[in-house]
């Protein structure tokens, strides 16, 4: 019994040590940046219900420029309150940048609210390329119409 228990606790602490280990060498690391729409597509599909415009499959292009520098294909889908100008979007992006000398994409979603002419918009994404078994996530918001800035944190598995 004693070598069952011995065996138990020599086990445990070897996993322990071993997930200890794992975690100790992710980073977080933050960055500042501001995102501009450049570019706006045709959408999939517009229409008016209940006071409320809905648009699905809107295509922009963006660059980003700051800590972390490069384009970006979102796909948004919005509803507006015409009777307020409140929204709400979300949709997915594809993010090419270069951060800290590295170069690849960021692929993920986002949601967002505008809420009396101000924008809040979350962030989620993984890494390709360079970034790959990376994740970010950020929050901006509306400085002027187009234009979005805030900050984030990348999220460095390997350290």
């Amino acid at each position: 019994m004693r070598r069952i228990v011995a065996g138990f606790v020599a086990a445990s602490i070897l996993l322990i040590v071993a997930t200890t280990g794992a975690h100790a060498r992710a980073t977080l690391t933050p960055y500042e940046f501001t995102v501009t729409d450049v570019e706006s597509g045709r959408p999939d599909r517009v229409w008016i219900s209940d006071g409320i415009l809905h648009i699905r499959g809107l295509p922009v292009k963006t660059v980003i420029t700051g800590d972390i520098v490069g384009t970006a294909d979102t796909i948004r889908n919005v509803n507006v309150d015409l009777s307020t100008g409140d929204a709400e979007a979300w949709g997915t992006f594809v993010r090419s940048v270069t951060w800290q000398g590295l170069s690849g994409t960021f692929e993920g979603h986002f949601t967002a609210k505008v809420i009396d002419g101000a924008t809040v918009v979350r962030l989620v994404g993984h890494g390709s390329g360079a970034f790959d078994g990376m994740h970010h996530r950020d929050v901006l918001h509306s400085v002027e119409p187009g234009v979005n800035e805030g900050g984030g944190i990348i999220l460095d598995p390997h350290g």
